[in-house]
């Protein structure tokens, strides 16, 4: 209201056209979509590596989109007195969390949790304080707790509003919105969506549903976005992946008997190391040592990046085409 009120009475703004806070790739969207392209980013990518603890699909963009399924998938909104709250995406981002937190490279000060939603904030609240009370079991022996008590107080678990000129290492976002009639709320709002994407400096996993979002116009360009970087996580369309690979190959591939190897997963980076590290972490240990073989592991991953942009092989093109 006071920056509009100086604008009204005729104060100039000055804009500021170089940011020097986030990876570079973390701030294209809004660069293009919000800024009409006049925001340029003054650091490089080397210097914003991506977070350690959470596979990225791919690691030159540290950023994510985790579908849930919504409705049909069990992960619908639902009402809390005059807010709203998801339970299955605040599971589903608690274990990001918590994967984040394992990894080493970041403690619970360098990671922001946003949402939109005062319920969901409260709901986030609970949970972490149950994970953080509660044992982890560790073979024979149960752990320590995974972060302790006065380093868990650290963490930041905000709404939106309240997280605005905030910035964190990562940014874990739970947009909560999840129906069958397209009711996006607060998330119509660009000037939220853009609050959500400047606040990250070195990585954004973004928990939500597609078609719910995309009723809305800013979040259905962003998700377009996100779709040509390749970093939205669907099982449905890695399942896909895998159908469309399997079409693709010969039957005498040595890589063909690996596929089904791979439904287990929601998805898998397509970079060799990256690939080769998810699935062993991800899969038994047969499969794993199968699939990730350093001699199968970077044509496997060709193999399914080019499947992951639509190719079925020669003979389903070919016939496409008469």
């Amino acid at each position: 209201p006071g920056y509009e009120r100086l604008v009204s009475q005729g104060v100039e703004p000055l804009f500021l056209d170089t940011q020097f806070r986030a990876h570079p790739k973390l701030m294209d969207f809004s660069c293009d979509a919000i800024y009409g392209g006049r925001l340029r980013s003054g650091i490089d990518a080397a210097a914003r590596p991506a977070v350690c603890g959470f596979a990225w699909p791919r690691r030159a963009a540290p950023l994510a989109f985790l579908e849930t399924g919504g409705p049909k998938g069990g992960a619908a909104e639902h009402a809390e007195g005059e807010s709203r709250l998801n339970r299955a995406e605040a599971t589903r981002l608690m274990g990001v969390l918590e994967g984040l937190l394992a990894g080493g490279d970041v403690d619970c000060s360098q990671v922001g949790v946003v949402t939109p939603y005062k319920g969901q904030v409260r709901l986030l609240r609970q949970l972490w304080r149950e994970r953080c009370g509660r044992p982890r079991q560790g073979g024979a022996a149960r752990k320590a707790p995974l972060v302790p008590a006065a380093e868990a107080g650290r963490l930041e678990i905000a709404s939106v509003d309240n997280f605005q000129g905030r910035e964190k290492e990562v940014v874990l976002f739970s947009a909560v919105r999840a129906n069958s009639h397209g009711a996006v709320g607060f998330l119509s709002d660009w000037r939220r969506l853009n609050v959500l994407l400047t606040r990250a400096r070195r990585g954004l996993v973004v928990v939500g549903h597609q078609e719910t979002l995309r009723h809305d116009p800013y979040w259905r360009r962003w998700l377009d976005f996100a779709a040509r970087e390749r970093v939205i996580v669907d099982r449905r369309e890695w399942l896909a992946t895998l159908r469309r690979a399997a079409a693709s190959c010969d039957a005498a591939s040595p890589l063909l008997p690996l596929l089904p190897l791979l439904r287990p997963l929601e998805y898998a980076p397509l970079t060799p190391n990256a690939f080769r590290a998810h699935v062993r972490a991800s899969l038994a240990k047969e499969a794993a040592a199968a699939a990730a073989h350093r001699d199968t592991a970077a044509p496997l991953c060709e193999l399914l990046s080019a499947a992951a942009a639509g190719w079925r092989g020669w003979a389903a093109e070919v016939r496409e085409a008469l």
